[in-house]
């Protein structure tokens, strides 16, 4: 008899036990916090950062985790940019260590660091919905083609060394405003639909907006050098085969490179650092020193993704493989970088990590 009360009493405990672990599994998947594009500030004191909160895999934007969020590095407390919409995709420090410039709705604003005395710098569906026309003079009298141009989702904001230009990336859509029957002789540029994403640059004085790429590839994650004469940035390229057959399972090639522009001589230099087809790079930024540090990973597997510093004697990763590394920003002295990283599995999602540039020390620094 003993025995078989002892049998129920150990088979209750066990099913009380096996609850547990699946409510704190179950709480534990359902909310998860996602610190991301960490940028040190100019002295070097704090990091801005955006994080996203997400109940049962849906990002929450209507609450009080997610939004701008800035990071004290001394203290490691963060705080939340109450004033900032909390769905906020982009952002990058101002003139100073107490302004921030940040995107809302398709504009960008200047405002201090408590998202007050905002300013507007450019509003991109200004630009938006315009009807460019065009004529086939080789047909006359002339067809008048139309063309419509949407830019939107600027990103990835950095303010140039003299604080003078923005650079950032948008998605820009080139399409026809309306059915066309072209002859032959047409221009092809005019009637091609695009869909990518191209660098622009913004003059904080006038408010002038240049666009610096417009290529048939993806352009993406802008950085200033040191000196403010080149801009670093991401290109991509996907080569589809020209036939497929329907029974049979293609490859499509990514290239990915790394592409400078210079200021001064208006031009773009592409340097293949030597990463394979269906390799991607994202993210870079540039030390005080010349080196350049960037995310690696597999096509179609960013969970594996790797950071790597590049210099002139090659290229080193400096995080170990099995994490989810990304975004990566050198600190003003050069001595640190700070990335998100999901490596603590203890923390659902991902947060924010510092180490020194030739990979030690590391150590997490948002909660």
């Amino acid at each position: 008899m003993k025995a078989w009360l002892f049998s129920i009493v150990m088979i209750t405990i066990l099913l009380l036990l096996s609850l547990l672990i699946f409510f704190h599994l179950s709480y534990s998947n359902s909310d998860s916090f996602y610190d991301l594009y960490p940028q040190w500030s100019p002295n070097g004191d704090k990091i801005l950062f955006i994080r996203h909160y997400f109940k049962k895999e849906e990002v929450v934007f209507n609450s009080s985790h997610s939004g701008l969020f800035v990071l004290d590095c001394q203290n490691k407390k963060s705080e939340k940019i109450n004033n900032i919409p909390p769905y906020c995709s982009a952002c990058c420090w101002g003139k100073d260590n107490n302004t921030i410039i940040y995107e809302d709705k398709n504009k960008v604003f200047f405002a201090d660091i408590k998202g007050n005395n905002k300013q507007l710098i450019f509003d991109f569906d200004s630009i938006s919905d315009k009807i460019v026309l065009s004529s086939d003079k080789k047909n006359p009298p002339p067809k008048t083609l139309a063309i419509r141009n949407v830019f939107s989702n600027p990103k990835n904001f950095r303010l140039s060394p003299d604080k003078a230009n923005l650079v950032l990336e948008v998605t820009v859509y080139t399409k026809l405003s309306s059915p066309l029957f072209c002859s032959n002789s047409c221009n092809p540029d005019l009637i091609m639909a695009r869909e990518g994403t191209d660098i622009f640059l913004i003059n904080i004085n006038d408010n002038g907006l240049k666009r610096i790429t417009c290529w048939n590839n993806e352009n993406e994650s802008p950085v200033w050098s040191p000196d403010g004469t080149w801009i670093l940035f991401v290109s991509k390229v996907t080569i589809e085969p020209e036939i497929v057959h329907k029974n049979i399972a293609t490859p499509i090639y990514s290239f990915t490179s790394l592409s400078y522009y210079n200021i001064k001589q208006k031009n773009s230099i592409f340097f293949q650092h030597g990463s394979m087809p269906n390799i991607n790079v994202s993210k870079p930024c540039w030390t005080s020193q010349g080196d350049v540090f960037y995310c690696e990973y597999p096509r179609n597997n960013r969970s594996r993704s790797r950071i790597y510093r590049l210099s002139f004697t090659g290229k080193k990763c400096i995080t170990t493989p099995g994490f989810q590394d990304e975004s990566p920003d050198c600190s003003p002295d050069g001595k640190h970088i700070v990335f998100s990283s999901n490596r603590n599995k203890k923390a659902n999602g991902m947060r924010l990590f510092i180490m020194d540039i030739d990979g030690n020390n590391l150590r997490q620094i948002s909660e």
